[in-house]
């Protein structure tokens, strides 16, 4: 998949990565060394920005106390499960996005922003789910849990496109609430953020981080606002 497909967005490039894997990493760190952008947009938002650069972890009992209750124990097992998995493949979860954070630092380029906030995304997501739906994920999240190491160093070849869409139509088929609230929307959201960064700094280069699962979705909404005259 071309990383600049359009004249109009020639200072642009968008990098799909594995969210839990050694080489996109690397990946990460090789491409901001080589094209020295001036701005570095990331799949993130405040709270998960400032939880990376800080390696903040609530405990489960401040989340117990919460007002938000629903949301912060949500949050806080997805996390653990994420976390989990990483050991197995001894990788922090987001380590691609600490290392663009430290490459940004180190060639003094911007960090921007691009996701939408977690809560509003955790929250949609729970209203949305049907009751069916929730027994799925809750036994899905259930098997994440004993999936092998050996499973999950197949993780690079895993982000390759075909592999990728055929991953996500898997999830539309099985939770469609899930992917149109994780997946769809959140593609359209970075999209219009994307799209807006390029118009306020044409004369600038741009490289953006996102997962994988994003990257194919994010780059077909642009080209829409595109033909809309967005840009």
């Amino acid at each position: 998949m071309n990383d600049i497909y359009n004249d109009d967005l020639e200072n642009i490039k968008i990098i799909g990565v594995a969210h839990i894997s050694s080489k996109s990493v690397e990946k990460v760190r090789e491409i901001i060394r080589n094209e020295k952008p001036d701005i570095i947009a990331l799949e993130l938002d405040k709270e998960r920005f400032n939880g990376l650069i800080r390696k903040e972890e609530v405990p489960i009992k401040n989340n117990i106390k919460s007002k938000d209750l629903r949301f912060n124990l949500t949050n806080t097992i997805l996390a653990g499960i994420q976390k989990r998995l990483g050991k197995k493949v001894e990788i922090n979860p987001g380590e691609e996005m600490v290392a663009a954070i430290d490459e940004a630092n180190k060639i003094g380029a911007s960090i921007v922003l691009i996701d939408r906030d977690i809560r509003t995304t955790l929250n949609l997501l729970l209203d949305s789910l049907t009751i069916k739906e929730k027994i799925k994920a809750f036994f899905s999240i259930l098997g994440s849990l004993f999936i092998r190491k050996k499973d999950l160093e197949k993780i690079d070849s895993i982000i390759e496109e075909d592999t990728v869409d055929d991953l996500i139509k898997e999830v539309e088929k099985k939770f469609p609430n899930v992917a149109k609230i994780l997946i769809d929307e959140r593609d359209l959201y970075m999209a219009k953020k994307l799209v807006e960064l390029v118009k306020d700094n044409k004369d600038k280069k741009i490289v953006a981080i996102i997962g994988a699962g994003h990257e194919k979705g994010v780059k077909e909404y642009i080209q829409h606002l595109i033909a809309d005259g967005l840009i």
